[in-house]
């Protein structure tokens, strides 16, 4: 070897010693601050979840920012190591070069994200001196505190910051998805994909609380609300069948109106109505449409629209939004509230009997000689009232805490709905996809929606589970087939099922006999009927005994609605009964490409009011593909098949990568 040659290769050996020695100590100091970084967000996040009150407590708040700035700064010193620079050199190695480039992303993510947390805590951080050793009288006559609304302001700069560190992290989180990541940093993109639509949240409420507070509470100028007390007993697109409505009129962030109605009385009928859906006029005999069945779209902001214009033509009011609740929201309310005195009526009212007392105020409630619909106007506007009344009279933080906590919870599994005409905050519940409208889908879609038509309240008689398979072809296009199976658990003993109403019965009669329902399926667009249950027109239906001919049976209702197709179908079923309503459909293409893999996405909506339905996924994948990955854990899997099991409380999200050969 010459002379040049051995220096070179002496040279050599010695360059690759000392990048292999300070690449070691590069690495070992990487993952110290790593584990540092992890350790800091862990103890910030368990502040969060484990006691939220305690955020509103500045030493709490100044642990959980200390944290995140101190996760944040390891995350930092992390970036500027010569060893992040090496991977990222091997980004074009074909197999492996991805995966590389998704851990330097991945690292961005994080560093965004803690970033994000630390300024959000820094804009909330103004509210909680404002706030601290205060209650929280919202409503209250002095209406809303000054000082709160001058604090939010000054905290607005830093969630705007937040906003702007959260959104690159989200948009970095897609890049990283993309090269769909395995093992550790799979688990590393699972756990941040599910905190960042909560941090979004959180400061897109920081950054527009100011303007939504002023808005909401009528502070900028007056307002007008429509509060729907939906029963889902009788089961309706949006949660249940609107039995009444409170007219809240804000001014100055004090109450300066409130009116309650029966449903029934808000409509008047010397005015011109339009004719109600086709459904409607079907199904229900309806010959106009009245507010009481404004709520027939499953898409809340439509149904929302229908309901103002209702009540404005009843009315001759116009109102600034809509809010509908259900008899589970009421009752986690209570629950946190503690128990009720309605004076009126000399009646202790708490979580557990509610519902009993709303729906048998007539007979078991009412004062002597009180006409029955009369007595419940009463009772619901009294129990309202007293409602309103506790929160005026303040909330301790951790009682407000919990109740923010608690109408999160009923928001997101769809006892709690909103819509308001103001765009800023009509904007903020569209962006964070809490405005209960039909969602869109990147892939597939299912929603089903049961409207109960017969005329009584058995929906908490009814159970019904929800089994959806699909199979995936090579070219990304699918066959699939929904089962809806259904059982009737009253035990009143009937002749013949007669679609009727219950004119002066007690409220316990309505809660027995036949059940009635008009079911939609809501599919991507572009979905083609393949087959269905044939289900004739019952005999004992309106549509029949009221002379129409049967013919007419197998005539589709359904429009398209919200970006989607949608089959229906109309049946009795007896007490003691089960019924299987089936639709077999072909669908276009699913497949969504990735880096390495397909991926097939399913978004299964929850319909509002609706208890946690059990549904059965089953997806077969094309010949010979192989599963990559699956989310949530599925129930089970096999060659090219995955089964998946849950509870509709809330919008479910099934995902699965896989590679075909």
């Amino acid at each position: 070897m010459s002379k040049r040659a051995f220096i070179t290769v002496s040279l050599g050996l010695a360059l690759t010693m000392a990048a292999g020695f300070f690449g070691y100590a590069s690495f070992l100091r990487v993952s110290y601050r790593a584990d540092s970084a992890l350790g800091h967000l862990r103890r910030a996040e368990a502040t969060v979840k484990q006691s939220p009150a305690d955020l509103l407590k500045r030493d709490a708040l100044d642990r959980a920012i200390a944290d995140l700035a101190a996760a944040e700064a390891s995350l930092a010193s992390i970036k500027r190591e010569p060893l992040l620079s090496l991977v990222g050199l091997v980004g074009w190695v074909p197999r492996w070069g991805a995966e590389a480039r998704a851990v330097v992303d991945l690292l961005d993510v994080a560093l965004d994200t803690a970033s994000a947390g630390r300024l959000a805590g820094e804009g909330l951080k103004p509210i909680v001196e404002a706030a601290s050793g205060q209650t929280f009288a919202l409503f209250g006559d002095s209406g809303f505190d000054t000082g709160l609304m001058g604090a939010m302001k000054v905290g607005k700069p830093s969630f705007e910051a937040a906003a702007s560190k959260s959104e690159k992290a989200r948009q970095r989180l897609k890049s990283v998805k993309a090269a769909e990541p395995t093992g550790a940093l799979a688990d590393g993109v699972k756990r941040l994909e599910a905190l960042l639509p909560s941090l979004q949240a959180v400061v897109e409420l920081g950054r527009a609380a100011p303007e939504l507070t002023a808005s909401l509470l009528g502070i900028d100028k007056p307002r007008r609300y429509l509060i729907i007390s939906q029963n889902s007993e009788e089961l309706r697109a949006t949660g249940g069948f609107i039995a009444g409505v409170w007219l809240l009129g804000l001014a100055g962030g004090k109450i300066a109106e409130l009116d309650f109605k029966d449903s029934s009385d808000v409509d008047d009928l010397s005015k011109r109505y339009p004719p109600p859906p086709p459904a409607v006029s079907k199904y229900m005999w309806g010959g106009v449409w009245l507010f009481r069945d404004a709520n027939w779209s499953p898409d809340f902001p439509t149904s929302a629209r229908y309901i103002e214009d209702f009540y404005k033509l009843g009315q001759d009011v116009s109102v600034d939004g809509v809010v509908a609740v259900d008899q589970q929201m009421l009752e986690s309310v209570l629950s946190l509230t503690g128990p009720i005195f309605i004076r009126e009526f000399q009646e202790l009212v708490d979580a557990g009997n509610v519902v009993d007392k709303m729906v048998r105020t007539p007979g078991a409630v009412g004062p002597r000689g009180l006409e029955q619909t009369r007595a419940k106007k009463l009772f619901m506007a009294a129990l309202f009232q007293e409602l309103l009344l506790r929160i005026q009279s303040g909330l301790d933080a951790d009682t407000a805490v919990k109740l923010g906590g608690l109408i999160a919870q009923a928001w997101e599994e769809k006892h709690l709905l909103m819509h308001f005409n103001d765009p800023t905050v009509q904007g903020l519940l569209h962006r964070s996809q809490r405005d209960g409208a039909i969602r869109p889908s990147e892939g597939d879609f299912l929603m089903v929606v049961d409207s109960n038509v017969a005329y009584r309240k058995l929906n908490a008689r009814i159970s019904a589970s929800i089994r959806y398979d699909v199979s995936l072809g090579k070219d990304g296009t699918a066959q699939a087939k929904v089962v809806l199976n259904y059982k009737n658990n009253s035990t009143e003993r009937i002749n013949e099922c007669l679609q009727d109403t219950l004119r002066g019965a007690a409220y316990e009669q309505w809660r027995e006999g036949c059940y009635w329902d008009y079911v939609r399926v809501y599919v991507p667009k572009g979905a083609k009927l393949l087959q269905s249950s044939h289900i004739p027109m019952p005999k004992g239906s309106f549509w029949l005994r009221l002379g129409k001919a049967a013919a007419e049976d197998g005539a589709m209702l359904a429009s398209p609605e919200g970006g989607k197709d949608v089959f229906d179908a109309f049946f009795d079923l007896a007490p003691g009964a089960s019924r299987e309503v089936s639709f077999s459909y072909g669908l276009p293409s699913l497949a969504l490409g990735g880096a390495r893999a397909n991926r097939y996405e399913l978004l299964v909506q929850k319909q509002p009011g609706t208890p946690g339905i059990p549904v059965r996924v089953g997806v077969s994948l094309p010949p010979g593909a192989k599963i990559v990955s699956a989310e949530p854990t599925p129930l089970k899997t096999g060659a090219g098949h995955v089964e998946f099991q849950a509870d509709l409380t809330r919008d479910l999200k099934f995902v699965i990568a896989y590679l075909v050969e």
